[in-house]
């Protein structure tokens, strides 16, 4: 197929312009798993503040009830303490001194608890006002670093709009077999379908070129091509290297 320099340029230029296009292309396919990789980031520093807070709420709750049923038993004792008077029987004023002895027992026991439980929800609360701190540093960074993703993603995907718009134009410029055959190397060469001959190989494929075809390159008078990739060859000292 004949050609001439101009043509061969604006392939130059498309070829690039495809690369451009793919690099883009790439970056913003990467956007939705950064996105998620932040979101993650903020669930698990959310989730693990709610889950401290709910630890907190638990202790202070269990506490509580600890407390609770310890004054129970306490107006137990004091009811029991007073039936004494009333008990003639050395049998039956033995047994209850055993029951107020086992409930103080058990009384105490809900005391020692209540106090551990007491000191749980002190290690909590300073933890989840150390932690709540670092949270809110870490949520205010990993929103800084949204805002920067969502930032570039619009520029890339700006710059991906503008090299389809220059490809557009560029292509209007090739004849239509031309156009077709290039269409389809870049397609299949994920947009790497023209390539300079470098030092006597083809620049994407790396095989050796008979010298016959490295000068048919360099006329630049008709179409020449790999014949081991297909690739379309062209001679571009200042762009390509020699």
């Amino acid at each position: 197929m004949a050609i001439n320099a101009e043509t061969i340029s604006t392939l130059i230029r498309l070829s690039r312009i495809d690369q451009s296009r793919r690099e883009l292309s790439d970056r913003v396919a990467a956007f939705p798993d950064r996105f998620r990789r932040v979101t993650a980031a903020r669930d698990r520093v959310k989730s693990d503040l709610a889950r401290l807070d709910h630890d907190l709420g638990e202790a202070r709750k269990e506490r509580r009830a600890r407390e609770q049923e310890a004054l129970t038993l306490e107006t137990r004792i004091g009811e029991d303490a007073a039936k004494l008077n009333a008990i003639r029987s050395n049998t039956e004023y033995q047994a209850m001194l055993r029951q107020i002895a086992e409930t103080k027992n058990r009384k105490t026991a809900l005391e020692n608890q209540a106090i551990e439980l007491m000191e749980r929800e002190d290690d909590l609360s300073r933890r989840l006002e150390t932690d709540r701190g670092k949270s809110d540093e870490e949520l205010k960074a990993l929103a800084g670093e949204e805002t920067e993703l969502r930032a570039e993603e619009s520029r890339i995907r700006a710059e991906l709009g503008t090299r389809d718009r220059e490809r557009a134009e560029l292509l209007r410029d090739v004849d239509g077999e031309l156009r077709g055959r290039y269409e389809r190397l870049a397609q299949s060469k994920h947009g790497l379908a023209v390539v300079p001959v470098v030092k006597g190989a083809c620049g994407g494929c790396f095989a050796s070129l008979p010298p016959q075809r490295v000068n048919e390159v360099r006329q630049q008078s008709r179409l020449v091509t790999c014949d081991a990739c297909s690739r379309i060859l062209v001679w571009d000292e200042e762009n390509f290297g020699p």
